[in-house]
């Protein structure tokens, strides 16, 4: 019995020994590192070796991917899509999703989460289908659907957001007027996401195209574009808005006015607005609080009276607050005045601010003609290329990457030749 154990124990050991030609690593058939490694380093499979780590097999190529045309559905939550390469991404764009809708996190909504809403739609029901869908968005905010998708040119005046909702948009969607007043007030604790769409006009005298108020709503603007308001074109007296990627102009009474709330806004053009609250055209910061940021944007040929501060104003600020990597450029004052200012805690280091330089010198700033192309885009020469502070802001307003160059762009455009 002794020498039983003994050989068994031997055995045992000698077990232990690793073939020399051993590879855990995923991409060998049978673990062998005799095989060879297809290009782009993905594991083999063949009819008899399955693939591990939730891949499937693109049996043309014989390797481990993580979907093919055929195994699309291999591809799931934030990365819905099966791209040209074999690997899951994020959707980006409406047509690639089942429910048509694709979201700003690259997920596409669940079919039974969407409310559709088309100029040719009819109001009644639940909005639930693409193909009948309601005819404004005022009805399929009375639903309980979480995504609203609109397509067309929406005539729907005032519009009254008072529930967490995430609004997208088809490429040229546009939400118009109906009656004189306010275009869309989001009032409440609530938290609203609108992308892609064109806040189109607001009649009368201080009728903005947004204005959000309450209790303090979280309100999160991404490509979308303001204009023709007779009043300003976003007003916020509470909450937090954050814009990335947006166009505020032109209009009648100013282009963005914050007072008592907080602010982030990003690659954003502020241009050809007229004279707003306090005499200020472009952007007016009154007494903000909490989050403060409003860096990478061109703020131009806004037209101020009197003495007023056209770029962008500042107001009643308690602390310092720095807004870098701007153009704030060519915005028109009567007499007097500046482009930006107005409260000595507020400074703009990095940007490019003229054509009269402003009297604070702040750090890295330049007063030269920032050559704008079409829509405000820099061309080939300008100064403000590659002139941009430290930051980790990864694309620019057309989702271009930064920095291009060596460095980043000031203002919300980074030139691509």
């Amino acid at each position: 019995m002794k020498l039983v154990g003994l050989v068994l124990a031997l055995a045992a050991f000698g077990c232990q020994e690793k073939n020399p030609n051993y590879c855990d690593d995923g991409l060998h058939l049978d673990n062998n590192c005799n095989e060879p490694i297809p290009d782009g380093g993905h594991p083999l499979c063949d009819m008899t070796h399955a693939c591990s780590g939730g891949l499937v097999c693109d049996e043309t190529q014989g390797m481990c991917v993580q979907c093919t045309s055929e195994q699309a559905g291999a591809c799931m939550q934030d990365t819905p899509v099966c791209g040209s390469d074999d690997s899951c991404r994020g959707c980006l764009q409406h047509d690639e999703c089942p429910s048509d809708a694709c979201l700003s996190d690259g997920s596409c909504a669940a079919t039974d989460e969407v409310a559709y809403v088309a100029a040719t739609g009819t109001d009644g029901g639940d909005c639930s289908s693409p193909t009948a869908p309601c005819k404004t968005l005022s009805y399929a905010l009375g639903t309980s659907r979480q995504v609203i998708k609109l397509t067309g040119a929406i005539a729907d005046s005032p519009v009254m957001i008072q529930r967490t909702v995430q609004i997208v948009a088809e490429p040229g969607a546009m939400l118009t007027e109906t009656t004189n007043g306010p275009l869309v007030t989001v009032s409440g604790d609530v938290t609203v996401e609108i992308d892609d769409l064109e806040l189109h006009g607001a009649s009368g005298a201080g009728n903005a195209g947004l204005t959000l108020s309450g209790s303090g709503p979280q309100v999160k603007l991404l490509r979308v574009q303001v204009d023709n308001s007779q009043g300003a074109g976003v007003v916020v007296g509470a909450g937090m808005l954050t814009m990335a990627r947006c166009m505020v102009g032109p209009m009648n009474a100013g282009g963005i006015d914050i007072s008592n709330a907080s602010f982030d806004i990003e690659n954003t053009f502020v241009v050809m607005n007229n004279a707003g609250p306090a005499g200020s055209s472009g952007v007016y910061l009154n007494q903000t609080t909490g989050t403060q940021v409003l860096q990478f944007d061109t703020i131009a040929d806004n037209s101020a009276a009197g003495a007023a501060v056209s770029g962008v104003k500042c107001s009643g600020f308690s602390d310092a607050a720095s807004f870098p990597n701007n153009i704030v450029w060519d915005n028109v004052y009567g007499t007097g005045g500046a482009q930006v200012g107005g409260d000595p805690n507020c400074a703009f280091p990095y940007s490019d601010i003229g054509p009269t330089p402003p009297a604070s010198g702040w750090p890295n700033d330049i007063s030269s003609d920032p050559s704008f192309g079409e829509n405000y885009h820099l061309t080939v020469g300008s100064p403000a290329i590659d002139h941009a502070g430290p930051a980790t802001l990864p694309i620019d307003y057309d989702g271009q990457t930064r920095p291009y160059g060596a460095g980043r762009d000031m203002g919300a455009d980074e030139y691509m030749p």
